[in-house]
């Protein structure tokens, strides 16, 4: 992953994942669900983030330290997933369902049964990953650009 356009691939697919996954396919809490689909994204994503921590090199630009930080964008998904469905357990004894009000591809019956609650909590963990990402790639810019 030497050159630019890796990390363009690699930004692409995290973050396409992620804001797809969200919007258009309601099922993707079903996969956090487990156990094994969530701790292997998670350790991936640390991986991830601690390779691209000794990656980082003065003088880059904007757009590849976004590339390279995509695994941190995936580990707040996970962390702030994992915060809303405590949430839900809490409140509703059951695991949170992801609803899918912008598309009906692939819907799930738990998707038609989300509350409200569980709707803004889903565009929350995806709003706030997002700013938190950012924040962190603008904090990393300042450190790394001469």
């Amino acid at each position: 992953m030497e050159n630019e356009p890796d990390y363009q691939i690699f930004f692409f697919v995290i973050f396409s994942t992620i804001w797809l996954g969200n919007i258009c396919y309601s099922p993707v809490h079903k996969h956090l669900q487990s156990k094994k689909v969530f701790y292997t994204l998670l350790i991936l994503s640390i991986v991830g983030v601690i390779y691209a921590c000794f990656k980082i090199e003065i003088g880059w630009e904007h757009k590849r330290i976004m590339g390279i930080l995509s695994p941190l964008y995936l580990f707040f998904y996970l962390l702030l997933y994992k915060l809303a469905n405590a949430i839900a357990l809490k409140k509703y004894k059951r695991p949170i369902y992801f609803s899918c009000r912008v598309s009906r591809f692939l819907e799930l019956k738990e998707a038609e049964e989300s509350t409200g609650l569980e709707f803004l909590l889903q565009m929350a963990i995806l709003v706030t990953s997002s700013i938190l990402w950012v924040a962190i790639i603008e904090y990393v810019k300042s450190f790394v650009v001469l």
